[in-house]
C-alpha cells in the first residue's frame, strides 16, 4: 500500500518576472525577519527573562514564537524556493510533508494568539485573582499541540487524500475536502473560525474596557492609551493576517473557485502576522525592548577601537533611576 500519495504537474508559476522577483524579495525579507525576530524571543526570554511578565503569558509567548519559526519553515521556505526557480523542485516527499504538516503549527499558532486574547481578557476582568501557574500554562500548549495533531493523523492514516503541487498558492495541498468534507469542515470550525471570532471578540471587550478605564483617572489615562494601540494592533493584524486564509479553506473544502489574485494576497498578508507578532507581543514591552537596544550596544562597541570603548565607558552616567528601573 502506497502511503505517499503526490501529484505533481507540470506547470511553472505564471507570473511576470517583475512580479516574480518583487515578490520573492518581499518573501525573502518577511521570512528573514520573522525567523530572526521570534528566535530573539525566544532566546531572550529562556535565557535572560528578558520579558517583563507573568510565566504564563512569557510561556504563551514563547510557543506563539516557536510555532511562527515552524510555520515559516514548513509552509513559507518551499514557496520561497518554488518562487526562485519558478517551479516545485522539492520532490514528492517534501510535499507530502508540507502539505499535510502545516496545519499543525498553524493551528496551533491560530488557538495560541486566541489564548493570549482570552488572557488579557481575564486579567482585565479579574484584576485580583492570581495568575496561572506555570505547569497549567505548560499543559494547556501541550494540549494545543495534541489537538492540532488529531485531524492531520486522521487524514493521512485514512490513506485516501493526496498532496498536490497547487500552482496558486506556490505549494502543495491536499485533497481532504474531497474525501473528508464533513470532518474538513469541522476542523476548520474548531481550529479557524471559533478561536478567530473569538479574538476578535475578547480584543473588543478588552478595547472596550481600556477606554471605559481611560475616563476615570489620569494614571490609568497613560497606561492604557498604550494599551488602545497594543490591542488595535494585534487584533487587526490578527484578522488581517488569517481571516483570507480561512475563507480560501472554506471555498476549498466546498470546491468553490477564487480567482487567482485573491491566492496571492492570501499568503502574503499570513505572513504578516507570523512576521510582526514578535513586534507586537515584545517590543511594547520596555525591559524586552531595552535588553535589545544594549546587545545592539554590546555588539557595535565591541567593533570600536580600543581607545573608543574606553572614552564610551568614561563618559557613562549611572542615576538612580537607571538602577532601581525594572521595565514594565
Amino acid at each position: 500500500m502506497n502511503i505517499i500519495k503526490v501529484t505533481l504537474p507540470n506547470s511553472t508559476i505564471s507570473f511576470t518576472r517583475e512580479v516574480q522577483l518583487f515578490l520573492f524579495y518581499y518573501q525573502f525579507i518577511m521570512i528573514t525577519t520573522a525567523i530572526v525576530g521570534n528566535s530573539i524571543v525566544v532566546y531572550a526570554t529562556k535565557m535572560f527573562n528578558a520579558i517583563h511578565l507573568d510565566s504564563a503569558s512569557v510561556l504563551l509567548i514563547q510557543n506563539l514564537a516557536v510555532t511562527d519559526i515552524a510555520l515559516i519553515m514548513i509552509a513559507y521556505v518551499p514557496k520561497l524556493v518554488t518562487l526562485y526557480t519558478g517551479r516545485w523542485v522539492l520532490g514528492p516527499v517534501i510535499c507530502y510533508l508540507t502539505a499535510f504538516c502545516q496545519f499543525v503549527p498553524g493551528a496551533v499558532e491560530i488557538i495560541t494568539l486566541t489564548c493570549i486574547s482570552a488572557y488579557r481578557w481575564y486579567m482585565v476582568r479579574f484584576p485580583f485573582r492570581r495568575t496561572p501557574k506555570a505547569f497549567a500554562t505548560k499543559v494547556l500548549i501541550l494540549l494545543m499541540w495534541l489537538a492540532a495533531m488529531t485531524f492531520p493523523v486522521i487524514f493521512v492514516t485514512a490513506n485516501k487524500s493526496r498532496a498536490i503541487f497547487d500552482v496558486r498558492t506556490l505549494a502543495c495541498s491536499t485533497n481532504i475536502g474531497f474525501h473528508h468534507r464533513y470532518l474538513a469542515l469541522a476542523a476548520l470550525f474548531f481550529f479557524g473560525i471559533l478561536p478567530v471570532a473569538l479574538t476578535i471578540i475578547l480584543n473588543l471587550y478588552t478595547l472596550a474596557c481600556a477606554f471605559w478605564i481611560t475616563h476615570s483617572t489620569s494614571p490609568a489615562k497613560t497606561y492604557n492609551k498604550q494599551a488602545l494601540i497594543t490591542v488595535n494592533a494585534i487584533c487587526w493584524i490578527f484578522v488581517l493576517s488569517w481571516v483570507p486564509y480561512i475563507i480560501r479553506a472554506i471555498m476549498a473544502t466546498l470546491s468553490i473557485p477564487l480567482p487567482l489574485w485573491f491566492y496571492t494576497m492570501q499568503y502574503n498578508l499570513n505572513i504578516i502576522s507570523l512576521t510582526f507578532n514578535p513586534i507586537v507581543y515584545t517590543i511594547t514591552n520596555r525591559r524586552f525592548r531595552r535588553f535589545i537596544l544594549r546587545r545592539i550596544s554590546r555588539i557595535v562597541s565591541s567593533q570600536l577601537p580600543l581607545s573608543l570603548r574606553s572614552a564610551g565607558k568614561m563618559n557613562v552616567i549611572t542615576t538612580p533611576k537607571d538602577i532601581n528601573e525594572t521595565g514594565i
